[in-house]
Protein backbone atom coordinates (compact mmCIF):
# COMPACT_ATOMS: atom_id res chain seq x y z
CA UNK A 1 0.00 0.00 0.00
CA UNK A 2 1.41 3.54 -1.13
CA UNK A 3 0.97 6.27 1.42
CA UNK A 4 1.00 9.68 1.01
CA UNK A 5 3.33 12.05 1.97
CA UNK A 6 2.90 15.61 2.46
CA UNK A 7 5.27 18.43 2.44
CA UNK A 8 4.80 21.80 3.61
CA UNK A 9 4.61 24.68 1.15
CA UNK A 10 7.34 26.03 3.01
CA UNK A 11 9.38 23.45 1.68
CA UNK A 12 7.75 23.70 -1.87
CA UNK A 13 9.20 27.07 -1.91
CA UNK A 14 12.51 26.96 -0.87
CA UNK A 15 13.12 24.14 -3.30
CA UNK A 16 12.17 26.48 -5.99
CA UNK A 17 13.92 29.12 -5.37
CA UNK A 18 17.17 27.09 -4.95
CA UNK A 19 16.77 25.77 -8.34
CA UNK A 20 16.40 29.40 -9.37
CA UNK A 21 19.32 30.77 -7.90
CA UNK A 22 21.21 27.98 -9.32
CA UNK A 23 20.26 28.76 -12.62
CA UNK A 24 20.90 32.89 -12.64
CA UNK A 25 24.45 32.00 -11.35
CA UNK A 26 25.50 29.60 -14.62
CA UNK A 27 28.55 31.63 -16.63
CA UNK A 28 27.08 33.04 -20.06
CA UNK A 29 29.85 32.58 -22.19
CA UNK A 30 33.04 34.79 -21.03
CA UNK A 31 30.40 37.60 -19.75
CA UNK A 32 28.90 37.52 -16.41
CA UNK A 33 25.16 37.57 -16.39
CA UNK A 34 22.79 39.25 -14.05
CA UNK A 35 19.53 39.47 -15.23
CA UNK A 36 17.15 41.17 -13.24
CA UNK A 37 14.62 40.98 -16.37
CA UNK A 38 14.91 41.00 -19.91
CA UNK A 39 14.28 43.92 -22.39
CA UNK A 40 10.58 44.62 -22.99
CA UNK A 41 9.39 44.95 -26.81
CA UNK A 42 12.92 44.87 -27.79
CA UNK A 43 13.25 45.40 -31.63
CA UNK A 44 15.26 46.63 -34.86
CA UNK A 45 13.39 48.64 -37.23
CA UNK A 46 14.67 49.29 -40.47
CA UNK A 47 14.12 51.67 -43.21
CA UNK A 48 14.64 49.37 -45.93
CA UNK A 49 14.37 45.78 -45.44
CA UNK A 50 15.22 45.11 -49.23
CA UNK A 51 18.38 42.33 -49.76
CA UNK A 52 21.16 43.76 -51.61
CA UNK A 53 22.11 42.49 -54.95
CA UNK A 54 25.64 41.14 -55.95
CA UNK A 55 26.15 38.95 -59.23
CA UNK A 56 29.46 38.20 -60.87
CA UNK A 57 29.76 38.63 -64.52
CA UNK A 58 29.21 36.01 -67.09
CA UNK A 59 30.95 37.85 -69.60
CA UNK A 60 34.01 40.64 -70.41
CA UNK A 61 31.83 44.10 -70.66
CA UNK A 62 33.98 46.91 -73.15
CA UNK A 63 33.75 50.72 -72.04
CA UNK A 64 31.21 52.05 -73.61
CA UNK A 65 28.90 49.18 -73.70
CA UNK A 66 25.23 48.90 -72.09
CA UNK A 67 24.60 45.39 -71.71
CA UNK A 68 25.79 43.52 -68.75
CA UNK A 69 25.64 39.88 -68.25
CA UNK A 70 25.73 37.55 -64.64
CA UNK A 71 27.21 34.65 -64.61
CA UNK A 72 24.82 31.66 -63.90
CA UNK A 73 26.70 29.20 -62.36
CA UNK A 74 29.85 30.47 -60.60
CA UNK A 75 31.78 27.99 -58.16
CA UNK A 76 31.08 28.35 -54.23
CA UNK A 77 34.71 29.91 -53.85
CA UNK A 78 33.57 32.98 -55.61
CA UNK A 79 32.12 35.70 -53.47
CA UNK A 80 28.76 36.57 -55.42
CA UNK A 81 25.35 35.35 -54.53
CA UNK A 82 22.72 36.49 -57.50
CA UNK A 83 22.43 33.80 -60.33
CA UNK A 84 18.97 35.33 -61.89
CA UNK A 85 17.86 38.85 -62.17
CA UNK A 86 15.01 38.14 -59.51
CA UNK A 87 16.07 40.83 -57.11
CA UNK A 88 17.72 43.76 -60.03
CA UNK A 89 14.76 46.04 -61.20
CA UNK A 90 14.63 49.18 -63.47
CA UNK A 91 15.89 52.08 -62.21
CA UNK A 92 18.00 50.23 -59.23
CA UNK A 93 21.81 51.77 -58.93
CA UNK A 94 24.74 49.35 -59.79
CA UNK A 95 28.37 49.88 -59.73
CA UNK A 96 31.45 47.20 -60.40
CA UNK A 97 33.89 46.08 -57.63
CA UNK A 98 36.54 43.40 -58.27
CA UNK A 99 37.48 41.34 -55.41
CA UNK A 100 39.66 42.77 -52.95
CA UNK A 101 39.32 46.32 -53.98
CA UNK A 102 38.04 48.59 -51.79
CA UNK A 103 34.95 50.72 -53.32
CA UNK A 104 33.02 50.97 -57.05
CA UNK A 105 35.43 50.91 -59.68
CA UNK A 106 36.07 54.79 -61.15
CA UNK A 107 33.64 55.75 -57.98
CA UNK A 108 31.42 55.51 -60.90
CA UNK A 109 27.22 54.40 -60.17
CA UNK A 110 24.71 53.01 -63.18
CA UNK A 111 21.22 53.41 -63.39
CA UNK A 112 19.57 49.80 -64.38
CA UNK A 113 17.97 50.71 -67.45
CA UNK A 114 15.60 47.91 -68.47
CA UNK A 115 15.94 44.04 -67.32
CA UNK A 116 14.40 42.31 -70.41
CA UNK A 117 13.33 39.28 -68.26
CA UNK A 118 13.88 38.57 -64.64
CA UNK A 119 15.11 35.20 -65.10
CA UNK A 120 17.36 35.45 -67.46
CA UNK A 121 21.65 36.69 -66.71
CA UNK A 122 21.22 40.22 -69.36
CA UNK A 123 20.16 43.92 -68.42
CA UNK A 124 21.03 46.97 -69.52
CA UNK A 125 22.29 50.76 -68.31
CA UNK A 126 20.70 53.65 -68.67
CA UNK A 127 24.48 54.79 -69.88
CA UNK A 128 27.39 53.30 -71.10
CA UNK A 129 30.62 52.07 -69.26
CA UNK A 130 33.34 54.15 -68.21
CA UNK A 131 35.20 51.46 -67.27
CA UNK A 132 35.88 48.10 -68.76
CA UNK A 133 35.26 45.21 -66.46
CA UNK A 134 35.71 41.07 -66.71
CA UNK A 135 34.49 37.96 -65.48
CA UNK A 136 36.60 37.88 -62.57
CA UNK A 137 34.50 41.60 -61.36
CA UNK A 138 31.28 41.95 -59.79
CA UNK A 139 28.03 44.07 -60.03
CA UNK A 140 26.12 45.49 -57.14
CA UNK A 141 23.42 46.84 -56.07
CA UNK A 142 23.61 48.23 -52.64
CA UNK A 143 20.20 48.51 -50.66
CA UNK A 144 20.81 50.46 -47.36
CA UNK A 145 18.89 51.21 -44.30
CA UNK A 146 19.02 53.35 -40.86
CA UNK A 147 18.33 50.83 -38.02
CA UNK A 148 16.22 52.26 -35.34
CA UNK A 149 17.00 49.92 -32.34
CA UNK A 150 13.96 50.51 -29.25
CA UNK A 151 12.95 48.89 -25.82
CA UNK A 152 11.66 49.34 -22.72
CA UNK A 153 14.00 49.22 -19.69
CA UNK A 154 12.40 46.46 -17.40
CA UNK A 155 14.44 48.10 -14.52
CA UNK A 156 15.66 51.18 -13.63
CA UNK A 157 19.28 51.49 -14.49
CA UNK A 158 21.21 53.62 -11.45
CA UNK A 159 25.09 52.96 -11.67
CA UNK A 160 27.90 55.52 -10.57
CA UNK A 161 30.24 54.86 -13.02
CA UNK A 162 27.55 54.67 -15.68
CA UNK A 163 26.39 52.19 -18.21
CA UNK A 164 26.08 51.37 -21.59
CA UNK A 165 23.72 50.25 -24.26
CA UNK A 166 25.04 48.07 -27.04
CA UNK A 167 23.74 46.79 -30.27
CA UNK A 168 25.53 43.38 -31.38
CA UNK A 169 24.41 43.27 -35.43
CA UNK A 170 25.52 40.46 -37.40
CA UNK A 171 28.45 41.28 -39.72
CA UNK A 172 30.83 38.97 -42.54
CA UNK A 173 32.92 36.25 -41.21
CA UNK A 174 36.67 38.12 -42.49
CA UNK A 175 39.99 37.80 -41.62
CA UNK A 176 40.74 39.97 -38.50
CA UNK A 177 41.84 43.41 -39.53
CA UNK A 178 40.15 43.25 -43.15
CA UNK A 179 38.08 46.41 -44.25
CA UNK A 180 35.54 44.91 -46.23
CA UNK A 181 33.14 44.78 -43.54
CA UNK A 182 32.56 48.65 -43.49
CA UNK A 183 33.45 49.39 -47.62
CA UNK A 184 29.87 49.72 -48.34
CA UNK A 185 29.76 46.93 -50.71
CA UNK A 186 27.03 44.21 -49.62
CA UNK A 187 28.59 41.13 -48.38
CA UNK A 188 28.04 38.01 -49.06
CA UNK A 189 28.16 33.95 -47.04
CA UNK A 190 27.48 30.76 -47.47
CA UNK A 191 25.65 30.82 -44.37
CA UNK A 192 23.81 33.26 -42.10
CA UNK A 193 27.42 32.63 -39.59
CA UNK A 194 29.15 33.61 -42.37
CA UNK A 195 27.09 36.82 -44.01
CA UNK A 196 25.72 39.60 -42.69
CA UNK A 197 25.35 43.60 -42.66
CA UNK A 198 28.10 45.79 -43.71
CA UNK A 199 28.68 49.21 -41.90
CA UNK A 200 28.92 51.14 -44.71
CA UNK A 201 31.71 53.23 -43.70
CA UNK A 202 29.72 54.22 -40.02
CA UNK A 203 32.65 53.69 -38.02
CA UNK A 204 34.67 56.43 -39.70
CA UNK A 205 31.97 59.03 -38.95
CA UNK A 206 31.31 60.85 -35.21
CA UNK A 207 27.82 61.04 -34.81
CA UNK A 208 26.95 58.28 -36.48
CA UNK A 209 25.04 56.64 -33.86
CA UNK A 210 22.72 58.54 -31.04
CA UNK A 211 20.41 57.34 -28.08
CA UNK A 212 17.27 59.02 -26.50
CA UNK A 213 15.54 58.11 -23.72
CA UNK A 214 14.58 58.09 -19.63
CA UNK A 215 15.82 60.45 -17.78
CA UNK A 216 19.55 59.06 -18.40
CA UNK A 217 22.56 61.19 -19.48
CA UNK A 218 23.76 60.18 -22.79
CA UNK A 219 27.38 60.16 -23.19
CA UNK A 220 28.20 60.93 -26.96
CA UNK A 221 31.36 60.99 -27.10
CA UNK A 222 31.59 57.61 -26.29
CA UNK A 223 29.03 56.21 -29.14
CA UNK A 224 31.55 53.71 -30.86
CA UNK A 225 31.48 51.00 -33.36
CA UNK A 226 33.76 48.40 -33.67
CA UNK A 227 33.87 45.26 -34.66
CA UNK A 228 34.06 42.22 -31.94
CA UNK A 229 33.68 38.39 -32.09
CA UNK A 230 30.39 37.25 -28.70
CA UNK A 231 29.81 34.06 -28.49
CA UNK A 232 31.48 33.10 -31.71
CA UNK A 233 29.74 35.32 -34.12
CA UNK A 234 31.54 38.63 -35.26
CA UNK A 235 28.94 41.45 -34.94
CA UNK A 236 29.76 45.10 -35.27
CA UNK A 237 29.43 46.54 -31.84
CA UNK A 238 27.47 49.56 -31.24
CA UNK A 239 27.58 51.36 -27.90
CA UNK A 240 25.76 53.92 -26.51
CA UNK A 241 27.17 54.85 -22.51
CA UNK A 242 25.00 56.65 -20.36
CA UNK A 243 25.25 57.99 -16.46
CA UNK A 244 22.60 58.61 -14.08
CA UNK A 245 19.61 56.75 -14.29
CA UNK A 246 17.53 55.20 -16.55
CA UNK A 247 14.03 54.90 -15.69
CA UNK A 248 12.06 51.71 -15.40
CA UNK A 249 9.37 51.82 -17.89
CA UNK A 250 11.14 54.07 -20.12
CA UNK A 251 11.82 53.76 -23.49
CA UNK A 252 15.19 53.79 -25.25
CA UNK A 253 16.18 54.72 -28.93
CA UNK A 254 19.21 54.09 -30.87
CA UNK A 255 19.53 55.36 -34.45
CA UNK A 256 22.42 53.72 -36.67
CA UNK A 257 22.79 55.99 -39.10
CA UNK A 258 24.12 59.34 -40.85
CA UNK A 259 22.30 61.06 -43.49
CA UNK A 260 23.03 59.20 -46.85
CA UNK A 261 26.07 57.41 -44.80
CA UNK A 262 23.55 53.97 -43.41
CA UNK A 263 24.27 50.41 -42.79
CA UNK A 264 24.32 48.11 -45.88
CA UNK A 265 21.79 45.06 -46.12
CA UNK A 266 23.17 42.04 -47.20
CA UNK A 267 22.93 40.06 -50.60
CA UNK A 268 20.84 36.80 -50.29
CA UNK A 269 23.05 33.96 -48.85
CA UNK A 270 24.68 32.20 -51.33
CA UNK A 271 23.64 28.59 -52.48
CA UNK A 272 20.99 28.58 -49.37
CA UNK A 273 18.82 31.42 -50.15
CA UNK A 274 14.90 30.85 -51.48
CA UNK A 275 13.55 33.83 -53.83
CA UNK A 276 10.79 35.13 -51.31
CA UNK A 277 11.87 33.99 -48.42
CA UNK A 278 14.20 36.05 -45.48
CA UNK A 279 17.35 35.43 -44.94
CA UNK A 280 16.91 35.55 -40.88
CA UNK A 281 19.66 37.48 -38.96
CA UNK A 282 19.82 37.40 -34.72
CA UNK A 283 21.26 40.35 -33.41
CA UNK A 284 21.44 41.52 -29.68
CA UNK A 285 20.36 44.58 -27.76
CA UNK A 286 21.94 44.47 -24.16
CA UNK A 287 22.35 46.78 -21.24
CA UNK A 288 26.13 46.58 -19.89
CA UNK A 289 27.88 47.35 -16.31
CA UNK A 290 31.14 48.06 -17.64
CA UNK A 291 32.63 46.90 -14.42
CA UNK A 292 33.73 43.28 -14.70
CA UNK A 293 31.82 43.53 -17.50
CA UNK A 294 28.26 42.38 -16.29
CA UNK A 295 25.74 42.31 -18.51
CA UNK A 296 22.60 43.50 -16.41
CA UNK A 297 19.97 43.30 -19.10
CA UNK A 298 19.69 41.71 -22.75
CA UNK A 299 17.48 40.67 -25.56
CA UNK A 300 17.86 38.56 -29.05
CA UNK A 301 16.02 40.08 -31.90
CA UNK A 302 15.51 38.80 -35.26
CA UNK A 303 16.11 40.79 -38.48
CA UNK A 304 14.82 39.92 -41.55
CA UNK A 305 16.03 41.00 -44.95
CA UNK A 306 13.81 39.84 -47.76
CA UNK A 307 13.68 40.83 -51.58
CA UNK A 308 12.07 43.65 -52.74
CA UNK A 309 8.70 43.36 -55.03
CA UNK A 310 8.64 44.58 -58.62
CA UNK A 311 5.07 46.11 -59.22
CA UNK A 312 4.62 46.43 -63.13
CA UNK A 313 1.88 47.30 -64.63
CA UNK A 314 1.58 48.44 -68.51
CA UNK A 315 -0.81 51.99 -69.26
CA UNK A 316 -1.80 51.56 -72.93
CA UNK A 317 -1.64 54.57 -75.00
CA UNK A 318 -4.62 56.40 -75.40
CA UNK A 319 -5.43 59.48 -78.09
CA UNK A 320 -8.61 61.16 -78.47
CA UNK A 321 -9.83 63.71 -81.17
CA UNK A 322 -13.40 64.86 -81.83
CA UNK A 323 -14.34 67.80 -84.76
CA UNK A 324 -17.41 68.54 -83.29
CA UNK A 325 -20.38 70.68 -84.64
CA UNK A 326 -21.82 74.07 -83.40
CA UNK A 327 -25.37 75.11 -83.60
CA UNK A 328 -26.48 78.25 -85.53
CA UNK A 329 -26.65 81.82 -82.91
CA UNK A 330 -24.07 80.48 -80.87
CA UNK A 331 -21.18 82.04 -80.05
CA UNK A 332 -17.79 81.08 -81.44
CA UNK A 333 -14.77 83.99 -81.42
CA UNK A 334 -16.76 86.16 -79.85
CA UNK A 335 -19.16 85.98 -83.01
CA UNK A 336 -22.88 84.30 -83.18
CA UNK A 337 -22.60 81.64 -86.22
CA UNK A 338 -24.18 81.94 -88.94
CA UNK A 339 -25.30 78.29 -89.62
CA UNK A 340 -24.83 75.44 -88.12
CA UNK A 341 -22.22 72.92 -89.15
CA UNK A 342 -21.79 69.34 -89.46
CA UNK A 343 -18.20 67.38 -87.67
CA UNK A 344 -17.72 66.89 -91.31
CA UNK A 345 -19.36 70.11 -92.96
CA UNK A 346 -18.78 73.93 -92.80
CA UNK A 347 -22.00 74.67 -95.23
CA UNK A 348 -22.65 78.24 -95.49
CA UNK A 349 -24.76 78.00 -98.24
CA UNK A 350 -25.79 81.32 -99.83
CA UNK A 351 -23.92 84.16 -99.28
CA UNK A 352 -24.37 87.82 -100.13
CA UNK A 353 -21.50 89.94 -101.14
CA UNK A 354 -19.68 92.42 -98.74
CA UNK A 355 -21.03 90.51 -95.49
CA UNK A 356 -19.06 88.24 -93.05
CA UNK A 357 -20.74 84.76 -92.46
CA UNK A 358 -19.30 83.22 -89.29
CA UNK A 359 -19.27 79.34 -88.24
CA UNK A 360 -17.08 77.07 -86.24
CA UNK A 361 -15.96 73.49 -85.11
CA UNK A 362 -14.91 72.91 -81.59
CA UNK A 363 -11.68 70.58 -81.56
CA UNK A 364 -11.45 68.28 -78.13
CA UNK A 365 -8.03 66.05 -77.41
CA UNK A 366 -7.66 63.56 -74.87
CA UNK A 367 -4.00 61.61 -74.33
CA UNK A 368 -1.93 60.25 -71.96
CA UNK A 369 1.05 61.00 -74.01
CA UNK A 370 3.88 62.18 -71.29
CA UNK A 371 5.11 64.36 -74.24
CA UNK A 372 1.97 65.89 -75.15
CA UNK A 373 0.65 66.13 -78.65
CA UNK A 374 -0.02 68.65 -81.36
CA UNK A 375 -3.53 69.13 -83.97
CA UNK A 376 -2.15 70.95 -87.59
CA UNK A 377 -4.33 71.82 -90.34
CA UNK A 378 -3.57 71.69 -94.07
CA UNK A 379 -6.05 72.55 -97.28
CA UNK A 380 -6.12 70.98 -100.60
CA UNK A 381 -6.18 74.18 -102.43
CA UNK A 382 -8.49 77.70 -101.96
CA UNK A 383 -12.16 77.29 -102.04
CA UNK A 384 -12.52 77.77 -106.18
CA UNK A 385 -15.69 76.78 -108.70
CA UNK A 386 -16.66 73.51 -108.49
CA UNK A 387 -13.54 72.67 -106.72
CA UNK A 388 -11.12 72.65 -110.10
CA UNK A 389 -8.74 74.69 -108.54
CA UNK A 390 -9.11 78.08 -111.49
CA UNK A 391 -11.73 80.22 -110.10
CA UNK A 392 -11.13 81.01 -106.27
CA UNK A 393 -12.18 82.88 -103.13
CA UNK A 394 -9.02 85.27 -102.62
CA UNK A 395 -7.62 84.12 -99.35
CA UNK A 396 -7.05 87.67 -97.92
CA UNK A 397 -8.57 87.39 -94.82
CA UNK A 398 -8.57 91.02 -93.98
CA UNK A 399 -7.87 94.60 -94.81
CA UNK A 400 -4.39 94.31 -96.09
CA UNK A 401 -5.07 93.20 -99.71
CA UNK A 402 -2.13 90.26 -99.27
CA UNK A 403 -2.96 87.04 -98.80
CA UNK A 404 -2.74 85.84 -95.52
CA UNK A 405 -0.65 82.96 -95.79
CA UNK A 406 2.36 84.91 -96.92
CA UNK A 407 1.79 87.10 -93.38
CA UNK A 408 4.56 86.11 -90.34
CA UNK A 409 1.65 86.92 -87.74
CA UNK A 410 -1.86 87.53 -88.47
CA UNK A 411 -4.10 90.21 -88.72
CA UNK A 412 -7.08 92.21 -87.03
CA UNK A 413 -9.61 91.25 -89.75
CA UNK A 414 -12.48 93.79 -89.69
CA UNK A 415 -13.27 94.91 -93.34
CA UNK A 416 -15.66 92.84 -95.62
CA UNK A 417 -15.07 93.98 -98.78
CA UNK A 418 -12.86 91.48 -100.13
CA UNK A 419 -13.45 88.04 -100.89
CA UNK A 420 -11.47 86.00 -98.09
CA UNK A 421 -11.90 82.74 -96.37
CA UNK A 422 -10.08 82.34 -93.08
CA UNK A 423 -10.00 81.51 -89.29
CA UNK A 424 -9.48 82.45 -85.85
CA UNK A 425 -9.13 80.67 -82.64
CA UNK A 426 -10.80 80.51 -78.87
CA UNK A 427 -9.99 78.45 -76.37
CA UNK A 428 -12.64 76.37 -74.13
CA UNK A 429 -10.98 74.02 -72.05
CA UNK A 430 -7.49 74.01 -71.47
CA UNK A 431 -5.24 76.76 -73.39
CA UNK A 432 -4.17 74.85 -75.97
CA UNK A 433 -4.82 76.90 -79.13
CA UNK A 434 -2.16 78.49 -81.27
CA UNK A 435 -3.76 81.88 -81.27
CA UNK A 436 -6.84 83.91 -80.35
CA UNK A 437 -9.35 86.17 -81.66
CA UNK A 438 -8.64 88.47 -79.09
CA UNK A 439 -5.12 88.37 -79.60
CA UNK A 440 -3.25 92.22 -78.95
CA UNK A 441 -7.12 93.88 -78.02
CA UNK A 442 -8.33 92.72 -81.74
CA UNK A 443 -11.42 92.41 -82.80
CA UNK A 444 -10.89 88.84 -84.68
CA UNK A 445 -7.38 88.06 -84.58
CA UNK A 446 -7.44 86.01 -88.47
CA UNK A 447 -5.25 83.86 -90.50
CA UNK A 448 -5.48 82.11 -94.18
CA UNK A 449 -5.44 78.44 -94.54
CA UNK A 450 -2.29 77.05 -96.39
CA UNK A 451 -2.01 74.47 -98.74
CA UNK A 452 1.67 74.12 -98.41
CA UNK A 453 2.70 73.65 -94.65
CA UNK A 454 0.26 71.91 -91.99
CA UNK A 455 -0.35 74.98 -90.33
CA UNK A 456 0.12 73.97 -85.91
CA UNK A 457 -3.32 75.05 -84.34
CA UNK A 458 -3.92 73.26 -80.65
CA UNK A 459 -1.01 71.77 -78.85
CA UNK A 460 0.31 70.81 -75.38
CA UNK A 461 3.39 69.20 -73.72
CA UNK A 462 1.96 66.87 -71.58
CA UNK A 463 -1.24 64.46 -71.09
CA UNK A 464 -4.44 66.18 -71.11
CA UNK A 465 -7.77 65.57 -70.85
CA UNK A 466 -10.98 66.77 -72.95
CA UNK A 467 -8.99 70.33 -73.43
CA UNK A 468 -11.03 71.82 -76.38
CA UNK A 469 -10.73 74.85 -78.68
CA UNK A 470 -12.81 76.40 -81.44
CA UNK A 471 -12.12 77.34 -84.98
CA UNK A 472 -13.72 79.82 -85.96
CA UNK A 473 -14.14 80.07 -89.58
CA UNK A 474 -14.87 83.81 -91.60
CA UNK A 475 -15.95 84.56 -95.42
CA UNK A 476 -16.88 87.34 -97.17
CA UNK A 477 -17.11 88.04 -100.98
CA UNK A 478 -16.46 91.03 -102.80
CA UNK A 479 -19.51 92.17 -105.78
CA UNK A 480 -16.86 90.81 -108.38
CA UNK A 481 -16.77 87.24 -107.11
CA UNK A 482 -18.26 84.70 -110.02
CA UNK A 483 -21.50 83.15 -108.88
CA UNK A 484 -21.40 79.52 -108.86
CA UNK A 485 -20.76 76.61 -105.82
CA UNK A 486 -17.31 76.75 -104.26
CA UNK A 487 -15.68 74.43 -102.21
CA UNK A 488 -12.13 72.89 -100.69
CA UNK A 489 -11.59 70.21 -98.08
CA UNK A 490 -9.68 70.69 -94.51
CA UNK A 491 -7.42 68.09 -93.03
CA UNK A 492 -6.91 68.05 -88.94
CA UNK A 493 -4.49 65.71 -87.97
CA UNK A 494 -3.95 65.07 -84.21
CA UNK A 495 -0.20 63.60 -83.01
CA UNK A 496 0.90 62.55 -79.44
CA UNK A 497 4.06 62.33 -78.45
CA UNK A 498 4.75 59.14 -76.39
CA UNK A 499 7.87 58.07 -74.80
CA UNK A 500 10.40 59.68 -72.54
Amino acid sequence: MYKLKFVSLAKVLAAVLAVSVFVFILPFGKENQVHAGTLIQAKDLLSNSRLSFRGKLGSAATSGTTSIVIDSGAPNADRYSDQDLLNLFPRDTVCFVGFGYEGCYGYTNYTVGSVPSQSSTNFLLTSTLTTAVGTTDYVVSTQSAVHTVTFIAPQAYNLATGATVQFLLPGPSLAAGSTSASDSIPDVGTSISTSGFDLGRLDQYAGAVTCSGGAATWVTSGNTITRNTVNGTANHQINCPFTGTLAAGSTVTMTIGLGSTVIVNPAPIKSSHTRGVSDVYTATIRVLNPTGGIVMDSADIKIAPIEGVLVSATVDTTLSFTIGSTNVGTTHCNRAASVTSTATTVPFGSISTNLFYDMAHTLTLSTNAKSGYSVTVIENGPMSLDGLGTTTIGEYCGNAGTPCNTLATRIDWTLSNESSLGYSMANTSGTDAAFTWGESSRAFSARAFDSVTARQIMSNSGPVNGNAADVCYRITISNQQNAGFYLNKLTYVATATFGN
